[in-house]
């Protein structure tokens, strides 16, 4: 948090940047949290598969339930960013300023 203060304390960052540059990651970490998740579930489901015979049927991952996943991921990546989006956003820049 403490190079948004500087930069709104030397006047270079609007509002509306300092949102797009906090929650700009976001997405791209819930992207990579869902991939990652999904490639750990397909071992899983394929270790289920050695492990049981009649199981099949019920260890798919169908692309279908690969982008609800995906997608649960993004949001909450974006819904988890938001209150620390929000207090950045908030902040003084005097506070940052005098610890520098």
């Amino acid at each position: 948090m403490e190079p948004y203060g500087c930069l709104r304390g030397r006047g270079r960052d609007g509002r509306r940047k300092r949102q797009f540059r906090a929650t700009g990651r976001q997405p791209v970490i819930g992207i990579a949290g869902g991939l990652l998740g999904i490639g750990v579930a397909a071992l899983g489901l394929i270790g289920v598969r050695h492990m049981y015979e009649n199981y099949e049927a019920l260890t798919r991952l169908d692309v279908t339930m690969s982008l609800f996943a995906l997608l649960i991921a993004i949001a909450s990546g974006v819904l988890a960013g938001l209150y620390p989006t929000w207090r950045v956003c908030r902040v003084q820049p005097a506070s940052y300023l005098k610890t520098q």
